[in-house]
């Protein structure tokens, strides 16, 4: 036999669900406020360990790692900026010894043959001959043979001959095999070769051990080697 239930004591499968979703409901607001309650209390210690952080490094202390990284990157900047500046500097001043000719050389070839003198503003290098004179703002650097004098702003004569006189505002070299049949003058004068002629030098004469000097000789300071000669008159003048 069935039991029966009144209507008063019958539930519907609707108010079963129900009943059930709000049990559900109720628990998770419950469980969410739970959570909340957790995240609000860990904000005031993550503040407080902030605030301790503070306390303990002195005030506007940086931290050494990023220092050293921050000192570099600086001086790497540091360098970029100098290179680009030099480059940039470096232009205008080749451009300048381009359009000057200061950075230009005349090569005279040893089968090269000149009547007649030789001038310009660049260095020169003299392997041949000339019957004339040299006049140049630049060095000369030479082993042939002059008929004529030379002025220049420096001399080196390696084996060469010169029948003339030689000026020049800064230095001559007269080396090993070189013949000078006339007189000098220069600032800084180094010899080691023959010379026939007066020799006047501004500041320091040099006499090697295979120099020869037929003339008389005037310098401010002067230094003689073993094996030098000397036929003429020494004269020592102090600026």
């Amino acid at each position: 036999m069935t039991k029966k239930y009144g209507k008063a004591n019958q539930k519907s499968w609707k108010s079963i669900l129900n009943t059930r979703e709000q049990m559900t409901k109720t628990k998770d607001e419950e469980q969410e406020k739970i959570i909340d309650h957790s995240l609000k209390q860990e904000e005031p210690k993550v503040e407080e360990a902030e605030a301790k952080l503070e306390e303990m490094l002195p005030d506007n202390q940086e931290i050494p790692e990023l220092t050293e990284i921050e000192a570099e990157n600086n001086e790497y900047e540091k360098i970029t900026i100098a290179t680009q500046g030099l480059l940039s500097e470096a232009e205008p001043e080749e451009e300048r010894k381009a359009a000057e000719g200061e950075d230009q050389k005349t090569i005279i070839t040893a089968d090269m043959k000149i009547i007649g003198d030789l001038e310009g503003c660049a260095d020169l290098e003299f392997h041949g001959k000339i019957t004339g004179n040299i006049i140049t703002e630049g060095y000369v650097n030479m082993d042939g043979k002059i008929d004529g004098s030379i002025q220049a702003l420096a001399l080196r004569l390696n084996g060469g001959v010169v029948h003339g006189d030689i000026l020049c505002e800064k230095t001559i070299e007269i080396l090993p095999g070189s013949e000078v049949v006339g007189n000098l003058q220069a600032e800084i004068v180094t010899v080691n070769g023959h010379i026939r002629g007066d020799l006047y030098c501004g500041q320091m004469l040099t006499l090697l051990d295979h120099s020869v000097v037929e003339g008389n000789i005037t310098t401010e300071s002067i230094s003689v080697y073993e094996g030098a000669l000397v036929e003429g008159k020494l004269s020592m003048e102090k600026k």
